[in-house]
């Protein structure tokens, strides 16, 4: 299976859409975790390691930006997939920075999958103090 047990946090505060996401990547092998809104993923990335969060941009409490914000400064190297209903071009920089992929919806689902599985099996290399 593609997803070997690696864990996805996919959130969105619309249920449907957050289902379909879980479900396709459940059916291959990824261990999905939801929350409806980018404070209930807070929590979530405090109980667990996750390998990529997927997110809905606009969700209430916090939104998409805020989350990866938030997330980014325990863990920097966390990949994030941002899902939106506006159109790419219209992401500001700032936005756009915390993601490693931003999909329109209605998205394709294949393209998501091999962003999921590139952004889940590839780490940046870290420097560590050995290795100057």
């Amino acid at each position: 299976m593609v997803g070997y047990g690696k864990r996805v946090l996919v959130v969105d505060d619309e249920a449907d859409m957050r289902a379909l996401v879980g479900l396709v990547l459940d059916k291959i092998g990824y261990v999905v975790v939801e929350a409806c809104d980018g404070l209930e993923a807070t929590q979530e990335v405090r109980r667990r390691h996750f390998d990529v969060i997927v997110t809905d941009l606009n969700m209430p409490n916090l939104d998409g930006v805020q989350l990866m914000m938030h997330v980014h400064e325990r863990f920097p190297d966390m990949p994030g997939i941002l899902l939106t209903g506006e159109p790419i071009e219209c992401l500001d920089h700032r936005t756009r920075a915390q993601f490693i992929e931003c999909l329109q919806k209605p998205f394709d689902i294949g393209h998501l999958l091999d962003v999921v599985h590139l952004a889940s099996h590839v780490r940046p290399y870290v420097m560590s103090g050995n290795d100057l």
